[in-house]
């Protein structure tokens, strides 16, 4: 994903992408030299963490309001599946001083009877129970399949995609021995828990981070030695600037649908909040 935000919007961003031996994916920059004596700081998530649409992404912010090298690991779409299958990118994260983990959709890394994710990210391959199969978002896969199986069995598949998504991130938390802060960032806080019948289609699937229920949240917290949660929508209504132009601009995506704000993702008034939030809490892990 991180080529196809510079295909799509370095007319929007500077992505300054940089690789690293062993990781398969390029990086989101500014590169920093990974044998440097200061502090660092690592990140692991997806978009969010990357940066999509923003030049000041909140892992470049608090790593220089803290002085601390940076180590970008987000990638658009990821799930934790993404990095408990590339050991590379758990060996890079404890060669930093502390990690951040956002908690990622659960619509990504999705493996349930009817899917199976795709590379770790957000797409997934659905198998219907007539045996027809297609690939498409994780998030739409559950739209699809909705209404080909009864209440009980879609609820039963909510429940076995979310043990399978906390098992991921139970295996990534073990790989990681330096200090652990999980990081919620997103427009809404954690989807209320529902009761079997108590439940909409929309409710379950939420938005960004799919699936994401209070106790879900919970049993993640409790993988972490600290927590940051930043919620809002300001500045998701503010316009994509062309930096070449200066003039408004909008991504094309289908036939249907074109990006013309910070919607998709999160806004620079949240990477600023989001930094300013985190400052507190790693500064203690970088000096002490």
């Amino acid at each position: 994903m991180s080529l196809t935000y510079q295909m799509e919007s370095s007319h929007i961003a500077d992505y300054g992408l940089w690789s690293v031996p062993g990781v398969d994916f390029p990086l989101r920059g500014p590169p920093v030299c990974l044998d440097g004596t200061a502090p660092a700081i690592s990140f692991l998530g997806a978009a969010q963490v990357f940066g999509a649409f923003v030049n000041h992404p909140f892992p470049a912010l608090v790593g220089e309001m803290l002085s601390a090298r940076v180590i970008n690991l987000g990638n658009g779409g990821a799930g934790p599946g993404l990095y408990v299958e590339k050991p590379g990118l758990t060996d890079l994260v404890n060669r930093s001083s502390v990690c951040v983990i956002q908690v990622m959709s659960a619509r990504s890394s999705m493996q349930n009877r009817y899917m199976s994710a795709l590379n770790g990210r957000a797409s997934v391959r659905l198998t219907y129970p007539d045996g027809r199969s297609e690939e498409c978002l994780g998030h739409h896969a559950l739209l699809k399949i909705a209404p080909e199986i009864s209440r009980r069995d879609f609820s039963a598949l909510i429940a076995e995609t979310l043990e399978n998504y906390l098992a991921q991130y139970r295996i990534l938390c073990d790989a990681i021995n330096v200090p652990k802060v999980l990081l919620y960032v997103g427009r809404n806080p954690p989807v209320r828990d529902l009761d079997t019948d108590d439940w909409t289609l929309e409710s379950v699937v939420g938005t960004h981070p799919h699936l994401i229920t209070q106790r879900v949240y919970s049993e993640l917290q409790s993988l972490c030695d600290t927590t940051v949660e930043v919620t809002g929508k300001q500045g998701s209504d503010k316009r994509l600037l062309n930096r070449f132009t200066g003039d408004y601009t909008s991504i094309r995506r289908s036939e249907t649908f074109s990006v013309s704000n910070h919607s998709a993702y999160i806004s620079p008034h949240m990477h600023v909040r989001t930094a300013l939030e985190l400052y507190p809490v790693l500064e203690p892990y970088l000096t002490g």
